[in-house]
């Protein structure tokens, strides 16, 4: 298979040696088989702002799978919900004692709980742990009750996202130039489009060889060719977008930063300032070279739009809905100006922070601050994982982090200077 098509993951791998695989074929585990959905009705992640109570689903599902082959398996589920900015503990669930029936895929539906709406900070992240425990699987592994747990960030950032930043498919238009492709956004009250992020995948071809626009609609009409462009920005390759840090991520977040030039309509000045609904994509000048990552897990269809140019296609010059389950990866950033790990590294003065030890098991010193400075932690994912303000220099605890590469950014709020460094957080 080609592309993204063939991505698995995998929790473990149970080797024969020493097993009767003909008497001892079944696996005695339960476990998540999802990852857990936003907490969110429309979005996946959304700016902390535009939030209301309105924004939170009235129940929340899960997958669990019991694997076992005994005639029932009793379980006793939770979660734990917590603000980590302050680390304000803000609901606690626990769910009866009961039984799953042997080789049964079982759907949860979980209450949610109010969301506070005070935080005045520029990132809230809201972290709910799930869990269950399952009496059968007192003697198993570590490795098969790590599939009792599952961890999800609700981000409240910047930015508005309907899927969550993994894409496991590609989405293009087959066979047309100068095809559109845009993502619907809502806003609920006036704010400032300041850059647009997007992620792109090479299954086609080499994405560096396309030409392309980044373009902001206001209005799009289905089944026409009516729209009204208020921002479009021609002849943009890869190397005009920027990499998140300077650095390659794992998922390849670029970043576009709106520009005074490229506005179209008068009615409209810099920075620029949207209202109500708006559109953010691409035009993609020449077919087969530009595929624009495709999250699955999360089917925001209804606000995916495409126009097909091929000349003698019954669709063609008309915008469409998609057709397809997911959501393409393109966020609009919002609010006060960019910080400069958005920004080109090389146009903002350099804010010289220092870590230590690097790797590291339980604690990171950070050193170098000069003035209050908002601190932030990323995986190579692009999530933020630690958001804090500090005044000084701090011994940060990552005890908790799974061992892996992050990236650790500064700015200092005084003097908006700006600094990046990876540091590589261990076991051993």
């Amino acid at each position: 298979m080609a592309g993204l098509n063939d991505i698995w993951a995998v929790d473990y791998i149970r080797i024969d040696k020493n097993r009767d695989s003909i008497f001892d074929s079944n696996i005695n585990d339960m476990a998540f088989q999802y990852p857990s959905p936003s907490l969110l009705k429309r979005y996946y992640a959304m700016p902390f702002s535009h939030f209301d109570s309105t924004h939170v689903k009235d129940s929340l599902t899960l997958s669990i799978k019991n694997n076992f082959i005994n005639p029932t398996t009793d379980i006793a589920d939770k979660y734990v919900a917590e603000i980590t900015n302050d680390n304000n503990n803000i609901a606690n669930y626990f769910g009866p004692s009961r039984d799953y029936l042997p080789l049964t895929t079982n759907i949860e539906k979980y209450p949610l709980f109010p969301i506070p709406t005070t935080y005045s900070d520029d990132t809230v992240i809201l972290e709910v742990n799930y869990s269950y425990e399952v009496s059968a699987e007192d003697l198993s592994n570590t490795t098969i009750i790590k599939n009792n747990s599952l961890k999800h960030k609700q981000i409240f950032s910047n930015y508005f996202a309907y899927d969550d930043g993994t894409p496991e498919r590609g989405y293009w238009v087959t066979g047309s130039d100068d095809y559109r492709l845009a993502v619907g956004y809502n806003l609920s009250h006036a704010d400032t489009l300041r850059a647009i992020k997007m992620q792109f995948t090479p299954i086609k071809s080499d994405i560096n060889a396309a030409l392309f626009s980044i373009v902001v609609w206001k209005k799009i009409e289905l089944g026409t060719n009516t729209e009204e462009i208020i921002y479009q920005h021609d002849n943009l390759t890869m190397a005009d977008l920027v990499k998140e840090y300077g650095y390659d991520t794992i998922n390849g977040f670029l970043y576009y930063n709106i520009r005074e030039d490229f506005i179209t309509d008068n009615n409209y000045d810099f920075p620029l300032v949207l209202e109500d609904s708006f559109y953010v994509g691409l035009i993609v000048y020449n077919k087969n070279t530009l595929t624009v990552g495709f999250d699955m897990n999360n089917n925001k269809k209804e606000y995916n739009y495409y126009m097909h140019t091929k000349v003698g296609s019954a669709t063609a010059f008309k915008w469409f809905q998609s057709d397809f389950s997911g959501t393409m990866i393109i966020n609009p950033i919002l609010g006060k100006a960019l910080e400069g790990y958005i920004t080109s590294i090389n146009n903002h003065k350099k804010y010289n922070i220092k870590i230590y030890p690097n790797p590291a098991k339980k604690y990171i010193h950070l050193s170098g601050i000069t003035n209050e400075s908002q601190i932030d932690i990323f995986d190579l994912n692009g999530s933020i994982i630690q958001s804090f303000r500090t005044t000084q220099d701090r011994i940060i605890n990552i005890e908790n982090l799974l061992p892996a590469m992050y990236v650790i950014h500064a700015r200092n709020i005084v003097t908006n200077e700006s600094g990046s460094l990876k540091f590589i957080k261990t076991n051993e």
